[in-house]
């Protein structure tokens, strides 16, 4: 479950918050808080969406794209960097990108130990 006011009821919300926090900060602050966290995590996501989309369109399978050139390249052929971005897509929320990447690596022959 992901933290923010559009994952969580505000009953979990509350659980998250130390004793401590409620009672120096109010619940009020921790709410306005929590929702202003809510864009910048947004903010954050949408970046990954951005970068994720540059690999797809310019990458897509390679072991990596070079940020400068855009030009993808390998070394291992193994889809290193979808398959390192994989634990980032799932704990941001971005399941769409997670499962296309899954998808595209399962019907790869990869190389077993």
């Amino acid at each position: 479950q992901t933290l923010g006011s559009s994952a969580l009821s505000l009953a979990s919300l509350r659980a998250t918050w130390p004793a401590e926090w409620r009672s120096q900060w109010g619940e009020q602050a921790l709410l306005e808080g929590q929702h202003e966290a809510d864009q910048w995590a947004e903010e954050v996501r949408e970046a990954m969406r951005h970068t994720w989309r540059g690999y797809k369109e310019r990458a897509w399978g390679r072991d990596a794209v070079s940020p400068d050139s855009g030009h993808g390249s390998d070394w291992c052929h193994m889809a290193v960097t979808m398959i390192d971005g994989l634990s980032t897509l799932h704990l941001m929320g971005l399941h769409k990108e997670f499962n296309e990447a899954c998808d595209w690596i399962e019907k790869q022959s990869m190389p077993t130990p």
